[in-house]
């Protein structure tokens, strides 16, 4: 690339050379990424889901002339290249395998771009070799965008130190606990490298020689690469293992009635013991059912799996700690924070937390009155439910691994940077007495799915609440599940002219909205709706629940000026959002008995 003068600085001030890898994992992924690093450029990780109104704000953003994709991704650069002046490069992965794919490449080169192989360069590379121009561990390393929930994606400049910082972390962590990577260990890469965690466990894995094996990327083919690689380690997210969790449940309750018998009576002596002892194994029970179910996903040597991006339901963690006779260790960190600040120590079997600071890194609390929220608070909680916590507050971090800041956007990063170098994550957590880091709120309005994609409900509300059948609506999701879901006050005038029309005379508003026919008119037009406001998948509702009366301030669920109160509504309508999420398949059904 430097031979073909395809990463020129961004301008004669001397400024960073830029490139763009647009495309799912691969060896080439890597390849590239590395040799950009060779020569102090700027790798800028897009998305291979990105729409073309991202792809080219962040194209534009950076400058971008020089881009390196798949034949897949060539089509949609071919249909914004217009609209993005710097772009002047495209290098294609993966060589020519097809009519389709010339026919793409011719298209892109009509389109004005110079469209090369990736094989190609490196020939000429080989050819024309020229010294390397390391980089320092100032230099920005990478630019990673983040999902916005309004407005543009925000691009997050970390520097070649802060990553190194993070994963020296989490290489201490492992070795503390017992578990370190080693040049035997084998990883399955499988998240997508646009994404902190999966950057942040390659490097790790390189540092010390490990094996990477890059899955099919289709998550319908991930239990096949599983079993194919068998992996030593795991990092997953909260949505893959509550897929394994459901599926295990499931093929063993809905089997033979003997084998439910066994998988139940399993399950009860194996969480009994976890719970009372800290004792995830048991002799005869693994023996008999768990190292099956273990070595049926392939992960009958995987020695630990590190969950992050969103917390797991404790049933989930749990189930999978006795089911998958491996370590999990949670963690919790942002894009901004190179990846994980906190990590749940190996012997920790306790739920609900997401532990204590890495190495290297300093997090405080910020009291936030306005929500109740106090540093110096020593519950959490209500009546029975209440917990002892040393103080409850926004999450604040500061270290050598926190971002330089928000590429070209000062004004963001003074929002979320403070003077003495503290970045305020917008997440609320508490202290528990042993010092466990515990996230129970978000600041504003905004929660994670648990594919890791944060969601902003007011920006869906305001686009459905424009349907003529919606008079209010409340849009709720979790960290727990990977869809939204909504509850709607319909517009008595509109609905009863529908149910006029369709000779529902004599229904009550309440008969109305309990009705398949409304329920059917309302989802109509909710889709219509995100069509036309071009909502992302994620931000789609995939169930609602039609309530016959009205938010009001009188029953608790309006401020006095008239805003939805959150909280309340999720307390209010908790059996209806189960209920939506059991219909769509999201559920987290509880199979595990209560067991104290």
């Amino acid at each position: 690339m430097m031979h073909l003068d395809l990463l020129p600085r961004i301008d004669a001030d001397d400024e960073d050379r830029m490139l763009a890898i647009y495309m799912k994992n691969s060896i080439d992924w890597v390849v590239v990424e590395y040799a950009a690093y060779s020569f102090s450029a700027v790798v800028v990780a897009l998305y291979d889901t990105l729409g073309a109104d991202s792809t080219q704000y962040i194209l534009n953003q950076t400058e971008m002339s020089t881009i390196v994709c798949t034949a897949a991704e060539l089509p949609k650069l071919t249909q914004i290249c217009s609209n993005c002046p710097y772009l002047k490069n495209v290098i294609i992965s993966g060589g020519c395998t097809g009519d389709a794919q010339f026919e793409a490449e011719c298209d892109a080169r009509g389109a004005g771009l110079n469209v090369l192989h990736l094989e190609i360069v490196e020939s000429e590379g080989q050819k024309h070799p020229m010294p390397a121009e390391p980089p320092t561990g100032d230099d920005m390393a990478t630019i990673m965008y983040t999902s916005g929930t309004t407005g543009d994606p925000k691009g997050v400049m970390l520097t070649h130190a802060g990553i190194l910082t993070g994963c020296s972390a989490v290489k201490d962590f492992c070795i503390a606990g017992g578990h370190p990577f080693t040049s035997g260990s084998v990883y399955l890469s499988y998240l997508p490298l646009a994404h902190i965690l999966e950057r942040a466990s390659h490097v790790h894995s390189f540092s010390v020689g490990s094996r990477i094996g890059f899955s099919q990327n289709n998550p319908l083919k991930l239990v096949d690469d599983i079993k194919a690689l068998r992996p030593t380690v795991f990092v997953t997210v909260p949505r893959l293992l509550n897929r394994i969790y459901d599926s295990i449940t499931t093929k063993m309750m809905n089997g033979k009635k003997s084998v439910a018998f066994l998988f139940t009576t399993g399950v009860r002596v194996k969480i009994r013991r976890l719970r009372r002892r800290a004792i995830a194994r048991h002799a005869f029970w693994d023996r008999l059912l768990f190292r099956k179910i273990r070595a049926g996903l392939g992960l009958d040597r995987c020695e630990f799996i590190i969950s992050g991006s969103a917390p797991l339901a404790p049933e989930v963690l749990d189930f999978c700690r006795i089911a998958l006779l491996a370590t999990i260790v949670e963690g919790y960190g942002q894009t901004e924070t190179c990846g994980g600040v906190t990590a749940t120590p190996f012997h920790d079997l306790s739920t609900g937390f997401v532990g204590t600071p890495n190495t290297g890194t300093e997090i405080r609390l910020e009291s936030v009155p306005d929500m109740g929220y106090l540093v110096t608070d020593r519950s959490h909680g209500e009546g029975s439910a209440a917990v002892p916590c040393m103080g409850r507050g926004e999450i604040c971090v500061r270290g050598p691994l926190i971002f330089k800041g928000y590429y070209k956007q000062p004004d963001k990063t003074a929002e979320a940077m403070d003077a003495s170098g503290w970045l305020h994550t917008g997440d609320v957590g508490l202290w528990s007495p042993l010092g466990q880091l515990r996230i129970i709120d978000r600041k504003k309005n905004i929660f994670k799915l648990s594919q890791g994609e944060y969601v902003a409900p007011e920006k869906i509300e305001n686009v459905l609440v424009t349907c003529p059948s919606i008079a209010q609506i409340f849009v709720d999701g979790d960290s727990f599940h990977s869809h939204v879901v909504a509850i709607i006050i319909p517009d008595e005038a509109v609905i009863r002219l529908v149910a006029k029309a369709n000779g529902l005379l004599n229904a009550t508003f309440r008969e109305l909205c309990d009705h398949d026919l409304i329920r059917g008119v309302v989802k109509k037009e909710i889709e219509e709706a995100s069509k036309r406001a071009k909502l992302a998948g994620f931000e789609r509702v995939r169930e609602i629940y039609l309530h016959h009366e009205l938010f009001t301030v009188d029953n608790e669920l309006l401020t006095p000026t008239f805003k939805l109160r959150r909280a309340d509504a999720q307390k209010r309508f908790k059996s209806e959002i189960a209920h939506m999420y059991e219909l769509t398949g999201d559920s987290i059904v509880k199979t595990i008995p209560d067991i104290k």
